[in-house]
């Protein structure tokens, strides 16, 4: 370091320059640890609004540096900028599906993850709104059978009707399964 001294100058680090450096080194933990995850090898797309939600909850729970006990101004602006940030990117998941969909179809979470964690006055679409598979089908074009189709038809296995049934409402709406780790 003492071959530097001249060029640092004025420009070192007080007490209070590293208090703050410890102060976002804390803050940024999760983020970090959050991004290894989401590298690694048991990560998958149903986990990145669960990790969202994480971030979230990690920014709703540092609101201690608003009160007038700890308040730093530094610390408060970072904090926001980030909530911005990542309050984009979560409204940015709303404009594709693929979020949602893998979120219900992890069967740790299912829809009980929703209920438990998002709030109430949240406008998500219910499965129920859109059955996946169609009521009716629509009348064949009217075309002469060939000789093959009409063999085809008289050797038809006939089936019942069942009762149409979502299987994704269903699925999505039965308790979430813990699916122990190999």
């Amino acid at each position: 370091m003492s071959d530097h001294e001249e060029a640092i100058g004025d420009n070192r680090l007080l007490v209070g320059d590293w208090e703050l450096l410890g102060k976002a080194h804390t803050f940024l933990q999760p983020f970090a640890s959050a991004a290894l995850y989401a590298e690694g090898d048991d990560s998958s797309i149903s986990q990145s609004l669960m990790l969202m939600d994480m971030l979230l909850l990690h920014y709703e729970e540092q609101q201690i540096y608003q009160s007038d006990e700890h308040s730093d101004k530094w610390m408060v602006r970072a904090i926001d900028m980030g909530w911005f940030i990542l309050s984009k990117y979560c409204r940015l998941t709303d404009e594709v599906p693929v979020y949602a969909a893998a979120l219900l179809l992890d069967p740790p979470k299912r829809i009980a993850y929703i209920k438990q964690n998002w709030p109430k006055e949240f406008n998500y679409e219910q499965p129920s709104d859109h059955p996946s598979t169609p009521t009716s089908m629509p009348p064949p074009l009217a075309k002469k059978p060939n000789q093959l189709a009409i063999l085809s038809k008289k050797l038809e296995v006939r089936t019942i009707n069942a009762s149409v049934r979502d299987d994704f409402t269903s699925f999505i709406n039965v308790d979430a399964t813990d699916i122990p780790p190999d």
